[in-house]
């Protein structure tokens, strides 16, 4: 399958990010457009939980978060945005997607991010593939 961009609105930041084909990724996209609050999580992640569920189907867990990763972590259900490194391997982590374009610091403020906004990039008149 291919890959599928996506925007992620933060304050006046936009970040790109692509989103893995894979069972949990392809229930996260099904949910878009989403607009969300993130708490921060450890200072190394924001997260936040979808509104439904994200089905896991036979998807295969295991990341070593560095910045950038986007991944569900199954025992909770949620949504991470990683803006740092340093954590260890964990096979909880559900590889979702990878911001590639864009700055990922706008995740790195101290607290929470109201309003984010998940979204297909083909959906923005900007964007060309």
């Amino acid at each position: 399958g291919q890959q599928q961009k996506i925007l992620i609105t933060v304050n006046h930041n936009i970040p790109t990010a692509i989103i893995y084909d894979n069972p949990v990724s392809r229930s996260f996209l099904s949910q878009m457009p989403l607009t969300v609050d993130m708490a921060d999580f450890a200072r190394t992640e924001k997260i936040f939980d979808p509104p439904q569920s994200l089905s896991t189907g036979s998807t295969t867990g295991g990341l070593k978060p560095i910045a950038g990763e986007v991944a569900l972590y199954a025992p909770w259900g949620n949504i991470a945005v990683f803006y740092r490194g340093g954590g260890s391997f964990s096979d909880r982590l559900i590889p979702v997607g990878h911001i590639v374009d864009g700055d990922i610091e706008a995740f790195n403020i101290y607290g929470d991010l109201n309003g984010v906004r998940f979204e297909l990039a083909r959906n923005r008149k900007q964007y060309t593939p």
